[in-house]
């Protein structure tokens, strides 16, 4: 095999994936609008949520903030709630009360032009008084915006709104879905290197001697089997 080969074969796939990205730059806007129904759908049925896109946030900013192009997104996101807790400030002539709030969870779809990149990120809610670091969760990532079905939006919605009830103060949730969140956070190594110094830390200290048992079960199972054969 020649250099000149190599170069062919290595050439093509690099104008295959070109081709692809210009189709997805130009397809973005239109699965973007989907994205964004899906997650109206949801507004409109709790308006605890409301959803936005790129254009509106940037409508938003203060004046003199820079502007960033070269990619887009839409957000999913739930109004912040009011604890419980409260702190007051008194000086014998006036007082101040500082109320703590939770603010609320949101899924982000974003988009990279020219490099036809899709990342979904689920951020959780935190209340601002909280010194516990919560880092969001990069749960998907892809390069073919024809993945951005309607079914699959609705999907993703399902992931969030389990990760913004299992990390909420005011909602709880089952031993199921925090080992999901868990394993959200696992699958990506982003999210791995972020959280975990090893892998071996997926599980706590009270969850390996679990799994070493349910090994050990599982080898003395397969042993009696073998034997039995």
């Amino acid at each position: 095999m020649t250099l000149v080969s190599v170069w062919k074969k290595d050439k093509s796939k690099r104008d295959r994936f070109a081709s692809a990205r210009e189709r997805c730059d130009r397809n973005w806007p239109y699965h973007r609008e989907r994205v964004k129904a899906a997650f109206l759908e949801l507004s409109s049925i709790d308006s605890r949520f409301s959803a936005h896109d790129r254009d509106e946030m940037t409508k938003l900013r203060a004046d003199g903030d820079p502007i960033y192009h070269g990619y887009d997104y839409v957000i999913l996101s739930e109004d912040d709630r009011v604890t419980p807790r409260r702190t007051i400030y008194s000086n014998g002539k006036s007082f101040h009360i500082d109320h703590e709030r939770e603010e609320g969870g949101s899924i982000t779809v974003h988009y990279t032009y020219g490099q036809a990149l899709i990342q979904v990120f689920l951020k959780p809610p935190k209340s601002n008084k909280s010194i516990i670091e919560k880092t969001d969760i990069l749960v998907w990532v892809g390069r073919n915006t024809d993945a951005l079905t309607t079914a699959f939006c609705e999907r993703l919605i399902g992931k969030y709104l389990i990760l913004a009830r299992a990390e909420s103060n005011f909602e709880t949730s089952t031993i199921l879905e925090r080992f999901r969140i868990r394993w959200w956070r696992f699958m990506d190594m982003r999210n791995r290197l972020q959280i975990y110094d090893t892998h071996i830390n997926l599980l706590n200290r009270w969850e390996l001697p679990v799994a070493a048992a349910i090994l050990a079960l599982a080898s003395f199972a397969i042993s009696l089997l073998k034997l039995r054969c």
